[in-house]
Order: structure tokens, then C-alpha cells, then sequence
């Protein structure tokens, strides 16, 4: 599964670096010099700040938002979504809820 992933991610460095016209390596350099983080490291917070966005003001369930930010193993999602923001999926709802209710 983990391969799969960073195939996936390869993919879409593959083609933004294609669709400018550099290797993708060059393009990664460049990325990290420019904005301090990896690609894969901005990717990774783009997705999860639009989680996050989702889980605030959707019904959605966690694999339906996790399908819509690029996740398609909805405990893939869950893991990387507790790594980067500290607290599950749903802690995280439970937790905007009772602050909406406040």
C-alpha cells in the first residue's frame, strides 16, 4: 500500500515537473528551496487543511472527506490525518461541534 502511495505522489510530481518543462527532481529542489517544505510535505498540509475544512462543515463521513482531499484507503487517511493534525478524524469533529455549541 505504501508503494502504491508514493507512486501516486511520483505521478504528480511527474507532472507538474513535465507540464513546466524541468525534471522532476529540479522541480523538487526548486519547490523546497522557494517554500522550506517538500513537495510531498505541502501536498500532505493542503489536504489536510481542506479535511479539516470538511469535517467543520460537512455531514460527510471520515472516508468520503478522506476520497475528497486524495485518500483512497480511508484508514491511510485517518493515520496521516492524526500524524499531522494530533487527533483523529473524528476527535477532530467531536471537537468543532463542541465548539460551534459554545
Amino acid at each position: 500500500m505504501l508503494k502504491n502511495i508514493f507512486q501516486i505522489i511520483f505521478k504528480k510530481l511527474n507532472k507538474i515537473a513535465f507540464h513546466i518543462g524541468i525534471s522532476a527532481s529540479y522541480f523538487s529542489s526548486i519547490f523546497k528551496q522557494k517554500t522550506g517544505q517538500s513537495f510531498v510535505e505541502y501536498l500532505t498540509k493542503t489536504r489536510m487543511e481542506k479535511a479539516c475544512e470538511l469535517l467543520k462543515c460537512t455531514t460527510l463521513r471520515t472516508a468520503e472527506i478522506g476520497e475528497q482531499v486524495g485518500y483512497h484507503d480511508p484508514h491511510y487517511f485517518s493515520t496521516t490525518f492524526k500524524r499531522v493534525i494530533g487527533q483523529s478524524p473524528k476527535e477532530f469533529k467531536n471537537d468543532s461541534t463542541n465548539q460551534q455549541e459554545k
